[in-house]
């Protein structure tokens, strides 16, 4: 049977698409987006791209809206959006390659997407326990705890950890380069010393027990093989499970619990973006609503009821005890002098002296103030910057 007209022009479009080295993964799914939709066209009466008119695309619109997945559910609005998207690209094709005098797809209006927040984002110390959770006297256990610090330290994608390969990692810089991630573009991110150090005691220690013979991929599967994308995804789920945290997600758990922990502690955005390989800032920004730690500083610090509950005397088990010792540490934690601390604690240098030597402790508002500080890293972070900013204005 005779591929028709419209078949014939998908197929072209896709090879178009390999000669211009989009990566296989788009191609692949160009395909199939493609496919349904001639498919439907061919269910309406239609085989040739210059019979399909602005009619037809919405009229596939309201397919894919009303369309009902095999448990019932609609389509999500993100995935609606996108195979308009794709569509949309195809027809542009067509009409600058000269198949078409006019684009029919050009002022279809795409559905808008919501602004969704990544949720149930992940705390560090949340994290920290479930990297704990691997068996690390097994081969498997290191394998898995070297994925999992690899994720949690550079918030690469599922696939990209997938295909990272033996030569990836810069072992004497330390850093990893990414090949051929999100839109075919590679990037170098650096790798902590404590992923490091657990990626090595995989390749040397883990690894070589898997049998891999000449496998290139970094991490294998307990056949000595390379993992796909779906079966990295379901070993990192089932330690998120084993935590307590749900199956929903895997690598991208870890993904947005470390942009959104670089953000809280004062990473700025660009870096943030490098890291992550996102092409557009826009796409970065919304960890920066997720990352609630310096919004929760300036409330703190601004709001009318928590500067007069900060001032008020302290009673009950805010009457601890706070040694000159810890006065010391805490301000040099913060990396200031006397004069500074003295002005983020709103007391006077010889006061803060004193504290500091033993003579006096502290009370009442300084008391309630420090402690806060003490349990609160990112609101002493803001003090400290305000502090040094000021002095540097004079």
């Amino acid at each position: 049977m005779q591929p028709d007209p419209l078949e014939t022009s998908v197929s072209l479009y896709l090879d178009w698409m390999a000669l211009q080295n989009y990566s296989p993964l788009s191609v692949r799914e160009r395909r199939r987006i493609l496919g349904s939709f001639t498919k439907w066209c061919r269910l309406s009466g239609i085989s040739d791209p210059l019979q399909i008119t602005r009619a037809n695309i919405e009229g596939w619109q309201i397919h894919l809206h009303q369309h009902r997945k095999k448990d019932g559910n609609p389509l999500f609005i993100g995935v609606q959006h996108n195979r308009l998207v794709q569509l949309q690209a195809f027809f542009r094709w067509l009409h600058r390659k000269g198949h078409l005098r006019s684009n029919p797809a050009s002022d279809i209006e795409l559905p808008k997407l919501p602004a969704r927040l990544p949720l149930g984002v992940l705390s560090a110390s949340e994290i920290e326990a479930i990297l704990r959770l691997p068996d690390v006297a097994k081969p498997g256990g290191l394998r898995d705890r070297a994925l999992l610090e690899l994720l949690w330290s550079t918030g690469i994608r599922r696939r990209e950890a997938a295909d990272l390969s033996m030569v990836a990692v810069d072992w004497d810089r330390g850093v990893l380069k990414v090949s051929l991630g999100k839109g075919g573009r590679d990037r170098v991110v650096p790798v902590g010393f404590r992923a490091l150090h657990w990626l090595k005691r995989y390749r040397d220690e883990g690894r070589p027990q898997f049998d891999p013979g000449a496998c290139a991929k970094f991490f294998v599967n307990n056949a000595g093989q390379g993992f796909s994308s779906n079966g990295l995804g379901n070993l990192v789920r089932a330690y998120l499970v084993a935590a307590g945290h749900g199956a929903a997600g895997s690598c991208h758990v870890f993904r947005h619990a470390m942009a959104t922990a670089m953000l809280d502690h004062g990473a700025d955005i660009r870096f943030v973006q490098e890291m992550l390989g996102h092409q557009r800032l826009e796409t970065t920004r919304i960890y920066t609503h997720v990352s609630i730690e310096k919004l929760k500083a300036v409330h703190r610090l601004t709001h009318p009821s928590e500067i007069g509950w900060i001032g008020q005397s302290v009673a009950g088990s805010f009457q601890s005890t706070v040694s000159p010792g810890d006065v010391v540490a805490l301000r040099r934690s913060l990396t200031l002098d006397q004069p500074s601390f003295a002005r983020v604690l709103n007391v006077p240098t010889k006061a803060l002296t004193n504290l500091e030597a033993g003579r006096t402790s502290p009370t009442g508002a300084v008391l309630r103030l420090f402690q806060i500080l003490s349990r609160d890293p990112a609101l002493a972070r803001t003090l400290r910057d305000s502090v040094k900013g000021k002095t540097a204005l004079g």
